[in-house]
């Protein structure tokens, strides 16, 4: 059975997102005697019968309405003000046969400015929002290879504020694998980040990323041709895909995440990657691969798999593992967090967590030719050295 769980939605504000759910619950009203339930189902048979999934979930949306109020305005205006003010004069007279002079004082009228305040009261219009609560539904169908298939998806929301239309992307959008699983992502994306979770429990956990810098897309394309791949496949282990870390980012093509690069900050609390990295921890992660995209003459401007060794040797392993399946170059540091402080990667395996860093050759905000393809190699290779897939 296909599980979804929406953690923790924050309110949606953005009008198109009013009206998808709207429309979704119309789209509800006229198809509701065409939809089947699959659980229970034994057979694949059966299973093939029953394509379609409704899903209904509580989520929260804000409606803006229009007020008039009154509103104090501060205005400034100057006033001319007179004011006495004493001066001195000489007053000359002849003494002796010499002229002599001395002061006397007297008051002249003179004038200034003055800044005064005063409040008038307007009436404006205002925006305001009211939050309620609704009942949508998603139509998850075509990808149920059998009720009981070990690697049933399971979607959630696991980090909020960061969602995004994707689709927005016109390299995105482009090169996304088109398919009833991938839109249910794209869905999710819009709200939050978005994980899907493959497998029965039984065997190692893994975790995959992509997105953490919005402008290498690559990496992102690789995760959803990934879950279209895991999507009925016999799953190892359990399998955690993060396709898109920032969705608001990969729709604009954006590296920072409010002024920050996510993957120089993921030692401290509260950052996107510091969750992400919290997150595999709470979910007893065995090991995790961040998949990126390098500039051509950057750092390390190839297609590469990185690793530390200290204080875990098996991130060495794991990126040995990948070259050597993918071509890839194999670029080490000994101890983790020296050179990379808040990398992703070096944090987590300062965290207990076997982490590698998987690079693939792409100007950013472009999908270079095969650079998808061997991204996507790269994340095979990763869950092939934990023995998850065939």
């Amino acid at each position: 059975m296909v599980v979804l769980s929406i953690n923790g939605v924050n309110a949606l504000e953005q009008n198109d997102n009013v009206n998808q759910m709207t429309q979704t619950q119309n789209n509800l009203t006229s198809n509701t005697s065409n939809t089947s339930n699959v659980t229970g189902t034994s057979t694949k048979a059966e299973a093939a019968s029953n394509l379609t999934n409704q899903i209904k979930y509580n989520y929260q949306v804000s409606i803006p309405y229009t007020v008039e109020v009154k509103v104090a305005v501060k205005q400034a205006y100057q006033v001319k003000v007179a004011y006495k003010a004493k001066v001195a004069v000489k007053k000359w007279y002849k003494s002796y046969g010499k002229w002599k002079y001395k002061y006397v004082y007297k008051y002249v009228t003179k004038y200034k400015y003055v800044t005064k305040y005063k409040t008038v009261y307007k009436l404006q219009n205002q925006t305001r929002y009211t939050t309620e609560n609704r009942t949508g539904y998603y139509y998850l169908s075509n990808y149920i290879s059998a009720a009981n298939s070990t690697s049933s998806p399971q979607f959630s929301i696991v980090i909020n504020g960061t969602g995004g239309d994707v689709t927005k992307n016109s390299l995105i959008k482009k090169y996304l694998p088109q398919s009833t699983i991938t839109n249910q992502v794209l869905a999710l994306a819009k709200i939050g980040t978005p994980m899907v979770k493959f497998g029965n429990g039984n065997g190692p956990t893994v975790m995959i990323i992509a997105g953490v810098h919005g402008n290498e897309l690559p990496a992102s394309i690789a995760a959803m041709k990934l879950i279209n791949y895991l999507n009925g496949k016999e799953i190892n282990g359990t399998i955690y895909v993060v396709p898109f870390l920032i969705p608001a980012n990969t729709a604009k093509s954006y590296r920072l995440w409010k002024g920050q690069n996510p993957n120089s900050v993921a030692q401290y609390s509260g950052t996107v990657t510091n969750n992400i990295i919290k997150l595999a921890q709470k979910l007893s992660v065995d090991a995790l691969g961040d998949f990126h995209s390098t500039q051509p003459g950057g750092v390390p401007g190839k297609n590469s798999a990185l690793y530390t060794k200290v204080p875990t040797y098996e991130s060495y392993l794991i990126a040995s593992f990948i070259s050597k399946q993918t071509g890839s170059a194999l670029i080490g540091d000994t101890v983790a967090g020296q050179k990379y402080p808040g990398a992703v990667e070096d944090v987590s395996n300062l965290a207990g967590i076997p982490a590698v860093t998987c690079e693939v050759k792409s100007s950013h905000g472009t999908v270079a030719s095969g650079s998808v393809d061997k991204s996507y190699a790269q994340m095979l290779a990763f869950l092939r050295y934990k023995k998850m897939i065939k």
